[in-house]
């Protein structure tokens, strides 16, 4: 059945929100456009339970909308792939559940389908100061490791090319990073301006801890940055400890040496063992995440799923 727009919407803890935001989707593109459309609502393992029991409830009163629970806690890039998994729309439209994205916005975003990707980016940010400036460095980040175009917007509040999800779903891993798969195939990619509404219910689930977690699935799975600092820092001090060995034996030879140098020695074996045991780690880590990624673990698995 041919659908033009699949509206995902990760969902976390957020009941209280849910029912409005439905009826203002299907306000948008049900009663205002002739457009086909579905609702996706992917509840990533929400310990409030009744998250999931007002999915179940709307998926019953309105034919459109489709629930999946997840089994456990994958974040919101885990969540969003598994929405997009089961989308059948032409265009994807991904929002958060906290109606701080407005549907009434669709039509903005929708004017700009041309492009393979349309971000928006809020005039004016009701996130609080913290939360934009780790917004503004996870942006920097992006540009330098996960090739997002300079001075392009990424935000949560996007529509993506059916064709583009699908080759992003393709991409099988359990450590996800939307920007780093979406950049790494297409960079037709637009900011439109929206405007940004106050959280309603509740407060922010993104921690400083998530937003840790979120970066090291750029540094350590969508970039080899990590593995080329190890590289070059080994090569250096392989470097610097061959010039200092044949100092030493030049000295020895041609000079002499009266003292026995105890103090030169315990430097050196701490700095090497030291960059012995950082770059174990680093490969450790690695190597932990290729073996997760070798089971074929999935970045999402679905508990039950409403009909």
């Amino acid at each position: 059945m041919h659908m033009d727009y699949s509206v995902i919407i990760p969902v976390y803890n957020s009941s209280q929100s849910l029912r409005e935001l439905v009826a203002r989707i299907n306000a948008q593109l049900g009663e205002k456009n002739p457009y086909s459309f579905e609702i996706i609502m992917v509840d990533d393992a929400s310990p409030d339970h009744s998250s999931w029991e007002m999915i179940k409830t709307l998926a019953a009163e309105y034919p459109f909308l489709k629930g999946y629970r997840l089994l456990r806690n994958e974040g919101k890039n885990g969540a969003l792939i598994c929405g997009m998994d089961h989308a059948k729309g032409d265009y994807l439209i991904l929002m958060d559940d906290d109606l701080q994205h407005r549907p009434e916005d669709f039509p903005i975003l929708i004017a700009e389908s041309a492009h393979d990707l349309v971000i928006a980016h809020f005039a004016e940010n009701k996130n609080g100061r913290v939360k934009n400036y780790l917004s503004r460095m996870k942006g920097k980040l992006d540009e330098y490791f996960a090739h997002k175009p300079r001075g392009l917007r990424f935000g949560p509040f996007m529509m993506i090319k059916k064709d583009i999800a699908k080759e992003l779903c393709k991409i099988r891993t359990p450590f996800p990073y939307l920007p780093a798969m979406l950049f790494s195939l297409t960079s037709d990619a637009v900011n439109v301006s929206v405007a940004h509404d106050k959280r309603k219910y509740g407060n922010s689930q993104f921690t400083f801890y998530k937003m840790i977690k979120l970066m090291s699935n750029l540094l350590i799975n969508h970039t080899s940055i990590m593995l080329r600092t190890v590289s070059i820092t080994g090569i250096f001090f392989s470097v610097i400890s061959m010039l200092l060995a044949l100092y030493f034996f030049y000295k020895k030879i041609f000079i002499g040496i009266h003292v026995a140098g105890w103090a030169t020695q315990v430097i050196l074996l701490l700095l090497i063992g030291g960059i012995i045991l950082f770059s174990l780690g680093i490969i450790g880590e690695y190597l932990l995440r290729i073996i997760k990624t070798l089971e074929r673990r999935s970045a999402y698995v679905v508990r039950e799923e409403t009909f």
